[in-house]
C-alpha cells in the first residue's frame, strides 16, 4: 500500500499570526492531499518527555508520527528517532503505540508502518476529527486573543 507523506518547508513569518496561520492552512492542504502520517524532524536529545510527548500527538490525533533525530556524536543529539503508529489498543486489549525506536548509532532505519489498522482505529474510536471544531480555531489567531504563558500575560 502507498502512503502520502506531506513536507512542509517554510519561511518564518512576520509574527506570530502569520506563522500560525500558514501552518493552519499548510496542514489543511496536505490533509486534502491525503496525507497520514506526521513527520518531525528532531535536532535535541530524544528523552522520555519528548518522546512522552510524540506518544501524546500519536494518541490525541489518531496520526502516525514519525520523529528523526540526529545520532550520538551530534552535539546535543543522541540518535533514537522513532515511529508512534497512533494505535494504543486492538482486539487483545492496550499496546505500545512505539512500533519503533532507533538506537544512537548512526545509519538507515526502516519501519513499517499498518495504515489499515490506523484507519480502523480511527473509524471506531472518539478522538481526532471526530468532536473537533475546525470552524472555531480562527480565536487563535486572533490579535486580541490573550493567553497565559510561562506565568506572564501576553498579547499574541
Amino acid at each position: 500500500m502507498n502512503i502520502k507523506i506531506a513536507f512542509l518547508q517554510i519561511l518564518p513569518g512576520e509574527s506570530l499570526v502569520e506563522n500560525f496561520l500558514t501552518g493552519k492552512n499548510a496542514c489543511i492542504e496536505a490533509k486534502k492531499k491525503g496525507a497520514e502520517p506526521i513527520l518531525a524532524p528532531n535536532a535535541c536529545p530524544m528523552e522520555i518527555n519528548r518522546l512522552a510527548a510524540l506518544r501524546t500527538r500519536a494518541y490525541e490525533n489518531m496520526a502516525a508520527i514519525a520523529a528523526c533525530n540526529y545520532p550520538e556524536g551530534h552535539p546535543d543529539c543522541n540518535g533514537r528517532s522513532a515511529l508512534f503508529d497512533g494505535v494504543p489498543w486492538q482486539a487483545e486489549g492496550v499496546r505500545d503505540m512505539c512500533v519503533f525506536e532507533a538506537p544512537g548509532t548512526p545509519g538507515v532505519y526502516a519501519a513499517e508502518l499498518d495504515l489499515d489498522s490506523l484507519r480502523t482505529h480511527r473509524s471506531r474510536d472518539i478522538m481526532g476529527d471526530k468532536y473537533r471544531r475546525p470552524d472555531k480555531y480562527d480565536i487563535l489567531s486572533d490579535e486580541n486573543v490573550c493567553g497565559v504563558i510561562g506565568g506572564e500575560f501576553v498579547h499574541w
